[in-house]
């Protein structure tokens, strides 16, 4: 009876997949794509982590040493090309004038360079060489710088030699005291002169320390300028 229930069974299930097996249809043609959906809210975002803590600084590396300065050059030497250095001359054309107690002997020499800014702000010397007054203080060779007074000894018998400066003109007169003077004297043909004119531009402008020229000897005056002696 059992096994005849089984079997009932058994064939109804068969019956039933047949059945629906039978009642399927064919399958109909895929069906137009559906709207796409509105796209989600984007996630919330995460938390920054935190910083990291910063590494320490390096250490500071020692410094190098300061090399030593070099040694300043010397200052060369300043140039002469508005320097007016003249040839040496002699006393041409001198003349003796007596004027009240004043006696002298004097000689002009044309100077064109000697401009009123020159006399003015400029710087004008004047040399001699005067070999036969006094062999023993001024031998031959020898310069000096105008003005100049010169007294050998007893008896009293200067010699004052000076020159003055006009535009244009340069006027170089002796003068002669004391008892040993004569009525009249002049200058000696041996006696040579020479005149040197540092314009302003010069004198006050060389970008270096003021110079006083006339503190100058001849020689370092010549060599400062590069000048023929």
């Amino acid at each position: 009876m059992k096994i005849t229930m089984k079997l009932g069974h058994a064939l109804l299930l068969v019956l039933s997949l047949v059945l629906m097996v039978s009642c399927e249809g064919d399958q109909g043609e895929i069906g137009p794509r559906g709207i796409q959906g509105e796209p989600g809210r984007d996630g919330v975002d995460g938390t920054n982590g935190v910083d990291g803590s910063d590494g320490q600084d390096g250490q500071d590396g020692v410094d190098g040493q300061n090399g030593q300065d070099g040694e300043n050059g010397e200052d060369g030497a300043d140039g002469n090309a508005n320097v007016i250095a003249s040839d040496w001359f002699g006393p041409t054309d001198q003349y003796f004038t007596v004027n009240g107690y004043a006696r002298f002997a004097e000689f002009n020499r044309e100077v064109p360079e000697l401009t009123t800014a020159i006399i003015e702000n400029g710087t004008i010397l004047v040399y001699a060489k005067l070999p036969s007054i006094v062999p023993d203080l001024l031998p031959t060779g020898h310069i000096s710088q105008l003005p100049l007074q010169i007294n050998p000894g007893n008896p009293r018998n200067e010699w004052h030699f000076a020159y003055f400066a006009g535009e244009g003109n340069l006027k170089i007169r002796l003068t002669r005291l004391g008892s040993a003077t004569p009525a009249t004297y002049s200058f000696s043909s041996s006696h040579r002169f020479r005149y040197i004119i540092i314009p302003a531009n010069i004198a006050s402008t060389t970008g270096k320390t003021a110079i006083d020229y006339t503190q100058m000897n001849y020689e370092e005056l010549t060599t400062h300028f590069n000048l023929k002696p």
